[in-house]
């Protein structure tokens, strides 16, 4: 089985058809979305209405708990932005993606019979949906207490290529454990 990892759309229309064209060219069996879809300063209503016929499973990220759950005034500008385009149905289509913490999502027993039983996915890590796994890897690689500063631009542009994946791998978009934001 093939299976595309998007991330990080975050209402990015342009961007989202460049990789659905892509993905088309891969012959992949299924698309798994982990997170931040639409929160952003562009096209956050219309990457939704793109989204809302393809067969994909989602995940939700960090910025879909932020938008369906904080009140407005406590909203970062895009997510406020992304609040005020979005219309109840577009809320209830964002709220039925899979909760970042449930523990299902992180043993491979969310979605068995399109995924498998091999596949665990988070947004962020199974810590945490703000948590960003591959820079942690990649800093302690290096030998590195924290990362950089300049390490969140390249893990963000690596966050945002489309790769597909054999069967029997974790994928996480970043570091979910339960937090107080979970």
């Amino acid at each position: 089985m093939r299976i595309a990892f998007v991330s990080d759309i975050h209402g990015n229309l342009i961007a989202l058809n460049a990789v659905i064209a892509d993905i088309a060219l891969r012959h992949v069996d299924q698309v798994v979305n982990l997170g931040d879809t639409l929160s952003g300063p562009l096209l956050p209503l219309e990457t939704a209405q793109r989204l809302y016929g393809l067969p994909w499973l989602h995940v939700a990220g960090n910025h879909e708990r932020q938008v369906l759950r904080l009140p407005l005034a406590r909203q970062n500008a895009s997510d406020a932005y992304t609040s005020g385009q979005l219309a109840d149905a577009d809320r209830s289509w964002l709220a039925g993606h899979a909760d970042p913490c449930d523990p299902r999502l992180h043993s491979g027993q969310m979605w068995p019979e399109r995924l498998g039983t091999d596949v665990a996915l988070c947004h962020g890590s199974p810590r945490s949906d703000i948590e960003y796994l591959l820079e942690r890897l990649w800093a302690k690689q290096r030998g590195w207490r924290h990362p950089p500063r300049s390490t969140s631009g390249w893990t963000a542009g690596l966050r945002r290529t489309s790769r597909c994946w054999p069967a029997g791998i974790r994928m996480c978009h970043g570091p979910c454990k339960p937090t107080a934001a979970c």
